[in-house]
Order: structure tokens, then C-alpha cells, then sequence
């Protein structure tokens, strides 16, 4: 299997599980805190990838100042998103986290000069319209409690551009050879945990929550930090650095159909008409901005088989 190919079942593996996000999400912040749950979270993965990480030839003092202030930055997704998951539902965020490669594509134009055709610009343009219409319908339809509330949407929107952000950062690292995926994953884990420490005791959350201690809270929480942060974010940066960031951005139609499954299924989220156009639009711009390239580096691989 070429390199090409393992990056596209790393990217599918990762989406699958970044698609149980929703759900996990929903136990973590149920008695404890948003700040404090994202800390343990990362705390956890942290001490997991810490032995890797200090192993890596690479590692000076040089990463820190290169890699931290980055990671700040992709370290407010998960706050931003516990907070937003808190009121709103797991549907609601999953499709505005849609809309990730269509702000990717925005970003790299205004920050690194990444030019992009007329038919991309309008596909960001109807997935933003699709993105915004999630976001503000609770505004619009008062007391709709199925599509959560407006601020709740709001911090995930915010959570939403942060990762967008840091992920065109840690893209341009990669490609430039600067560091290992390995390095990046472990700088990020790092610097959430810190920021998500930060914010709780700047905020003045219980950090040692009784509902921390219950078994079924535990495993939760080590699934979160495994199978949701430690894997999937590694093979994202794995990834990252053997395709284009355009192709990358196919991890969001495989998150968006695992996530609204698994959140329809064991949350009982029902899908409103005013929902279901604002997702369609999402991913009609989605694959208008960024299809043609995925299908046709897909339609090579099918031809190389």
C-alpha cells in the first residue's frame, strides 16, 4: 500500500472516531465542568504520548517556541466545543464542524496567499450560508431545545475556527519538514491540557468533581482521551504530512455521517426540516469547494489498484 493510500484509511480512521465525539461529550460534561473535563482529557493523553515524545531524535528547546503559542491556539477547540455541547446537540455541532474545510480554504487565502478557483469560492460561500443557518436557527425557531440554543452553537463555532486556524499552522510545519507528526500531536496535547488547566482554575471550576470518580464516568474519559484524542489526532498530523490539506478535509463527510448516525441513535436526536437544509447546504458546499479534487485523487487510486 502506497503512502497516499495509508493517508486516506488514517484520515477515515480518524473521522470515524472523531464521529463519537458528540456522544462522548455529552457524558463528560454531565456534573463536571467543561474546563475541567477538557483537562483530564488532555492530561491523560499527555502522560500517554509523553514517553514517544521523549524519545523523539528531534526534541530541543527550539519546539516549544516554534510549536506552543500554535497549540494555544488549536487548544481553545475543545474548550470552546464542551462548552457549546453543554446546551446545544451533538448534531447541530457535528454539522457546523462541517464547514471546517470550507473555512481551511478561506484562511490559507487571506494567511499564506493560497489562491483557489471561482467554483471553490462558491462552494464556501453555500456551505457558510448552510453553517450560519445551523448556527442562528434556535434564534429563529424559540424554544426549538431539539437544535440546542444560540450561544451553544456560537462556542462551537469558535471551536470550529480555532481548529481551522491551528490546523493550517501545523499543516505548513509538516510539509515544511520541520517536525514530526509525532512532535506536533504531542506540542497540542501539551498545550491543552495546560490551556484547559488554565482556564479552569482562572475560572474557579471544582477540580476534582465527585462525578470524576464514577466508574462509568472513567471509562468515558479514558475512551475520550484514547480513541478520540490520542489516535485520531496523531493519524490527522500522519496524514497532513503525506496529502494536501484540500484531500485531509475529506475526514468531515466520513465524521459527519458517523457522528449524526451514532448521535440519532443513542441520543435521540431528531433532525428538524430547518436542520436538515443548513446540513445540506454545508455539504453540498463542501463538495462543491473541495469534490473535485478528492474524487479524482480517489478515481487514481481505484485505477492503481
Amino acid at each position: 500500500m502506497s503512502s497516499r493510500s495509508r493517508a486516506f484509511l488514517a484520515i477515515i480512521i480518524a473521522s470515524v472516531l472523531w464521529g463519537t465525539a458528540g456522544v462522548t461529550a455529552k457524558t463528560l460534561v454531565k456534573g463536571v465542568d467543561p474546563f475541567v473535563a477538557s483537562f483530564y482529557r488532555f492530561l491523560i493523553a499527555s502522560l500517554l504520548i509523553l514517553p514517544f515524545f521523549l524519545k523523539e531524535k528531534r526534541v530541543s528547546h527550539h519546539v516549544w517556541r516554534d510549536l506552543f503559542p500554535l497549540s494555544l491556539i488549536g487548544a481553545l477547540n475543545v474548550p470552546f466545543f464542551y462548552l457549546g455541547i453543554k446546551t446545544t446537540t451533538a448534531n447541530s455541532a457535528t454539522a457546523i464542524y462541517t464547514a471546517i474545510p470550507l473555512t481551511t480554504a478561506l484562511f490559507s487565502y487571506i494567511l499564506i496567499k493560497e489562491t483557489h478557483s471561482r467554483k471553490k469560492l462558491i462552494g464556501i460561500c453555500i456551505g457558510l450560508i448552510g453553517a450560519l443557518l445551523i448556527t442562528f436557527l434556535p434564534f429563529i425557531e424559540k424554544g426549538n431545545l431539539i437544535m440546542g440554543d444560540f450561544m451553544g452553537n456560537l462556542f462551537v463555532v469558535c471551536a470550529m475556527l480555532s481548529w481551522t486556524l491551528y490546523s493550517i499552522g501545523s499543516h505548513r510545519i509538516l510539509i515544511k519538514n520541520r517536525y514530526p507528526p509525532l512532535t506536533v500531536t504531542s506540542m497540542y496535547f501539551f498545550a491543552s491540557a495546560s490551556m484547559s488547566l488554565l482556564l479552569s482554575v482562572l475560572s474557579n471550576r471544582q477540580l476534582i468533581p465527585p462525578n470524576l470518580f464514577m466508574p462509568t464516568y472513567i471509562a468515558v474519559l479514558l475512551y475520550s482521551s484514547i480513541f478520540i484524542t490520542l489516535i485520531p489526532y496523531f493519524l490527522f498530523q500522519w496524514a497532513s504530512k503525506r496529502v494536501s490539506i484540500t484531500t485531509v478535509s475529506l475526514k468531515q463527510y466520513v465524521e459527519l455521517i458517523a457522528a449524526v448516525f451514532l448521535n440519532s441513535l443513542l441520543l435521540g436526536e431528531i433532525l428538524s426540516g430547518g436542520f436538515i437544509i443548513g446540513t445540506l447546504l454545508v455539504v453540498l458546499g463542501v463538495i462543491i469547494a473541495t469534490g473535485t479534487q478528492i474524487l479524482s485523487a480517489i478515481k487514481r487510486k481505484l485505477l492503481h489498484l
